[in-house]
């Protein structure tokens, strides 16, 4: 089920937010990196996220428990885009189920009626399997550029656009 977060929500996207970096990127950025983020910080990010105006946040909830997030605001530092997509994880374990294109479909409709017609976003440009994902869901790959330097040394971003979030509908 697929719904808006509300503020009650922080704790449980915290959690998730925090496993989905450890199953994502445990490897792949320095641990130092990860280690900064323990569910304690990301729970007083998400109170202060899901406390803001102007903000799209969903969540999927499988049997009572968010397993999956995503939310984008609007956003012009990436010429000819409207939005960026700033976050979008679900759990390792609930992966495969189309629960991500689920959460980009409804994102997507609910920035449709707010008059939001692109977005762009930042991904791991190495061993990311979520590239993939978003060049098969129609994201065009705008360019290649260092990530920053809070994820470490020679991280590299990728960055995509969806020039018609419609697509994504």
């Amino acid at each position: 089920m697929i719904r808006a977060a509300t503020a009650n929500d922080a704790e449980a996207i915290a959690r998730v937010h925090v496993q989905s970096w450890e199953e994502s990127y445990r490897g792949v950025l320095p641990d130092a990196t990860l280690d900064a983020r323990p569910v304690a910080v990301r729970i007083m990010h998400w109170n202060d996220w899901l406390n803001r105006a102007g903000r799209w946040t969903l969540v999927n909830e499988t049997n009572g428990e968010i397993d999956g997030f995503t939310c984008a605001f609007r956003n012009d530092e990436e010429p000819g885009f409207d939005a960026v997509l700033a976050t979008l994880y679900v759990l390792r374990s609930a992966q495969r189920r189309g629960i991500a294109r689920a959460l980009l479909r409804e994102l997507a409709s609910e920035l449709l009626r707010a008059h939001v017609r692109s977005m762009w976003l930042l991904t791991l440009r190495d061993r990311n399997p979520a590239r993939g994902f978003y060049e098969r869901i129609g994201a065009e790959l705008l360019r290649e550029e260092p990530a920053p330097p809070g994820l470490g040394e020679g991280v590299m971003d990728a960055v995509y656009g969806f020039r018609d979030v419609a697509i994504l509908c």
